[in-house]
Order: C-alpha cells, then structure tokens, then sequence
C-alpha cells in the first residue's frame, strides 16, 4: 500500500472510534456523590411514604387530607423515578423504610 492509502484507512479508522466513543459518551455513569445523594433521597422519601400513609390513615381534618394525599403521591413518583434510574445504573436498591417499620412504631403510641 501506498503511504497516502495507509493514511487514508488510518484516519477512517480514526473518526470511525471517535464516532464510536461519542456514542459511548452519551451513557455517563452517574458520579459517587450523585448516587450519594440519590440513596439519601430515596431512604428519606420511603420514611415519607410511611408517615404520610400513617397520617392519612388517622387524619381527621379533611382540608388537611388533601396536602397528605399530595406528599404521599409526591414521595411513590420520586421512588419510582429512583429506582429506574438504579436500574438503569446497575446500582443495588436501598432498601430505605418499609410499613413494617410503621407498624412497629404504632404498636408503641398511645392512641
């Protein structure tokens, strides 16, 4: 092969793995601190999804019952959205607050 050729197929190879790396780019992995802060939300938005299930559950005031329906729904989307992009990462579920963690605490109150 002629040098010229050789240079050609070079630099075809060459913008061909850039292109192939640009595709590649397009899937960044989340950082530590995002996953971080994503753990942590998703622990505090299963502790919200316990308190606001239990507050409905003994809320007597029906204007307030709007505003805990909202929070409830609010918190199930976020732990949704949450655990998809955990998925998506291949990143373990936490585990965060589950309604045994509830019907602990009941058992203990003074109703």
């Amino acid at each position: 092969m002629v040098l010229r050729e050789l240079v050609q197929e070079g630099l075809t190879a060459f913008f061909l793995n850039s292109l192939l790396n640009i595709q590649d780019k397009t899937k960044i992995h989340l950082t530590a601190p995002e996953m971080a802060c994503l753990w942590t939300q998703y622990v505090n938005d299963s502790l919200a999804v316990c308190v606001q299930s239990y507050f409905l559950e003994k809320v007597e005031d029906e204007e307030v019952r709007p505003m805990i329906e909202w929070t409830l729904d609010t918190a199930e989307e976020n732990i949704s959205i949450m655990q998809e992009l955990f998925e998506k990462e291949d990143f373990p579920l936490p585990i965060g607050f589950t309604e045994q963690d509830v019907y602990y605490v009941s058992c203990f109150s003074h109703d």
